[in-house]
């Protein structure tokens, strides 16, 4: 049996607000595969609660390719926007886009290539 792709993030919000869940989509993946689940609310505070875990089908040699929007509290227009590729066989990618200038993101864990990645996300609103 071969090695499943797959993707398993993490985020560190240390804004005041929580981070809600505005809309994603799995271009390619499971959110349905053992340990997997959809983009969760990411409550302020606390060390790296699970965000959200995606797979490669089940039997297949395909990669996960998909995003995440998180909308900061109760403001629709300010957002964070996660996408990610990750090709079996090849390079992965993730393209991390506040809205916000002030808000920053910084990334541990990410590999860049391999069948797996764990990023671990930290969330800064320095806005007044």
């Amino acid at each position: 049996m071969s090695e499943r792709a797959y993707l398993a993030v993490s985020i560190n919000n240390r804004t005041k607000v929580v981070l809600k869940v505005q809309n994603y989509e799995l271009e390619a993946g499971t959110w349905k595969g053992v340990g997997d689940f959809p983009p969760v609310d990411v409550p302020p505070g606390g060390n790296g609660p699970a965000a959200f875990h995606c797979s490669a089908k089940e039997g297949t040699a395909s990669g996960i390719e998909g995003y995440v929007i998180y909308q900061m509290g109760e403001d629709p227009s300010t957002t964070i926007k996660i996408t990610w590729w990750l090709l079996w066989g090849g390079s992965n990618d993730i393209k991390i886009e506040p809205s916000d200038p002030d808000i920053s993101v910084s990334m541990k864990g990410w590999v860049g290539h391999g069948a797996s990645e764990s990023p671990v996300l930290t969330v800064h609103d320095e806005r007044g």
